[in-house]
């Protein structure tokens, strides 16, 4: 019933084997009773410390969480026996692969509901053989189980049927991991071997905070009468479709082609931006300065690459945690010339942004089964790639009179933690060669020259408060300019390989910035016709 009674009792019982054997006993004359004292006294000392770990259990302060902490060992063991009850694996994985918070979690509240083989409900079953256990679970509303993304195991791959029973593990200090199996077996490895056999990871969740009121929209969550909220919109944020070589094969949009020709062929133009054709129609390169503001292109964030190796270790070395929540902070100073912010999310799976080789070691436990084995994998390499945003992460089109000629854009890897505000400041330079005309039936703006104009500018500056989290891992900052080209390289003789079923396409690429950090690409993509 609880793992730790079980190592102990099981360690003392073969201290016992173990003298016997040695002082080859026989239970005759003073041996025998001097023996039996000693069994009695082991006796009690073994009910000793059932009776510590219920008093334990029972005076557990659910207003101090690191004491729970403490809790995961008894937890974990009653969870990894809900495994054998193939009711409940097949809910996990169903309810994994839905990712109703963003990744592969399920929360312990809807848990608590499944029916299991003999009919009860695996907290009516929790409540009449665990009900402290039970009652401690009850105090931790945000307590998750995550099915990992791992190299040999995944929700996706996971076979509940025939697969060996998950072992249930979770992070302690000293970048540990402790793992319990459904016979009760523990033991500790280094959160640098990841596994090869199915195992559930028991966590807080990230990605949602207790609410006072129920409600019911797209941002809140109800279970077992615990109201939540998501940090992060589950629902509308992007999330990684781990189809990320789509985009890359495609043909670029005709129009945002013809603006890298028309600056190519004109090389001596010196305000021949790929913006102003995309945006306005403007090509000096034809003599056409005058246009009106298209709505149908956009901002878009296309592509990441980790620059930096240790950046790359430190955003993808606990894979405990699950995916990566990315942050694109988007500074504008608009109309109002005042700074605000957009900020576009992405969850992404860590093992998209690099490939690695793996060595398989394998380790051999004599106890509680003669010869049991558990096999991991330890990263050898990691070598960064770039991935691609599919679909493309869009920000808003840039209309250069609100706008200017400038945004701030600031990369982060979110973790939920302590809060902390930060002033972020930033700066804008607007034209003044935009004019009204009028027609019969139509009232438009117009851009008149290329890029800022010949007429006066103004330089807009302002700053804000921004709140961050003192977990969260900063990946730089790029000032994105409108001279920034967008597509840097096109050669139509040389054609990149398609999928089965495509046509071949000539080889581009788009524009990419560094944050010092990490390489983003941004690109202006075509929204509607």
């Amino acid at each position: 019933m609880y793992e730790k009674q079980f190592r102990t009792t099981s360690k003392i019982y073969f201290i016992i084997l173990f003298l016997n054997k040695k002082t080859n006993f026989k239970p005759k004359n003073n041996n025998y009773s001097i023996m039996k004292n000693i069994y009695t006294i082991l006796f009690c000392f073994l009910i000793l410390c059932a009776c510590r770990e219920d008093n334990e259990l029972a005076n557990f302060d659910s207003s101090n969480a690191n004491s729970f902490n403490y809790k995961f060992e008894s937890i974990s063991g009653v969870l990894a026996d809900l495994m054998k009850d193939s009711n409940v694996r097949k809910y996990m994985k169903k309810r994994s692969l839905e990712k109703f918070d963003g990744d592969y979690n399920v929360l312990f509240q809807d848990l608590l509901s499944v029916s299991t083989l003999t009919g009860e409900t695996v907290k009516q079953k929790l409540n009449k053989e665990n009900p402290q256990i039970l009652s401690a679970i009850m105090t931790q509303p945000l307590l998750t189980l995550l099915v990992p993304s791992l190299h040999k195991f995944s929700a996706d791959n996971w076979d509940t049927e025939n697969d060996p029973l998950p072992l249930i593990a979770f992070s302690k200090e000293n970048n540990e991991i402790y793992y319990t199996a459904a016979d009760g077996f523990s033991f500790t490895q280094s959160i640098e071997f990841r596994p090869t056999f199915p195992v559930i990871i028991l966590k807080q969740n990230e990605n949602l905070v207790l609410s006072h009121n129920a409600q019911n929209n797209m941002m809140s969550y109800n279970s077992n009468d615990f109201n939540y909220s998501y940090i992060t919109n589950p629902l509308v944020d992007i999330r990684d479709n781990y189809n990320s070589n789509k985009r890359e094969m495609l043909q670029p949009d005709p129009k945002v082609l013809a603006a890298y020709t028309k600056a190519l062929n004109n090389p001596t133009c010196n305000t021949c931006y790929q913006k102003d054709y995309i945006y306005y129609d403007i090509s000096p390169s034809d003599e056409i300065n005058r246009g009106e503001f298209n709505k149908n292109y956009t901002e878009a964030i296309t592509s990441l690459k980790v620059e930096s190796y240790n950046v790359l270790e430190t955003i993808t070395d606990d894979w405990t945690e699950g995916n990566l929540e990315l942050h694109f902070n988007i500074f504008f100073i608009g109309a109002s010339d005042q700074l605000s912010v957009t900020t576009k999310t992405f969850i992404l799976d860590p093992e998209n942004l690099y490939n690695t080789e793996y060595e398989t070691i394998c380790k051999e436990f004599p106890f509680p089964i003669p010869g049991k084995e558990y096999c991991f994998e330890k990263e050898v390499e990691k070598v960064a790639i770039e991935y691609i945003f599919n679909p493309a992460i869009q920000i808003v089109p840039w209309d250069m009179q609100l706008y200017g000629d400038r945004w701030h854009i600031q990369v982060e890897e979110y973790d939920p933690s302590t809060q902390i505000t930060r002033t972020v400041s930033a700066e804008t330079t607007k034209g003044s060669n935009f004019e009204a005309e009028v027609g019969a039936d139509i009232f438009k703006i117009v851009k008149i020259g290329a890029g800022l104009g010949s007429n006066s500018t103004s330089t807009k500056s302002s700053n804000m408060q921004v709140t961050y989290t003192t977990e969260s891992d900063q990946l730089g900052s790029i000032i994105h300019t409108w001279y920034n080209p967008v597509i840097t390289a096109y050669d139509p003789l040389m054609i990149d390989v398609p999928p089965l079923g495509q046509l071949p396409i000539p080889k581009w690429e788009g524009f990419v910035q560094s944050t010092g950090t990490v390489v983003v690409g941004i690109e202006t993509l075509r929204t509607s016709k």
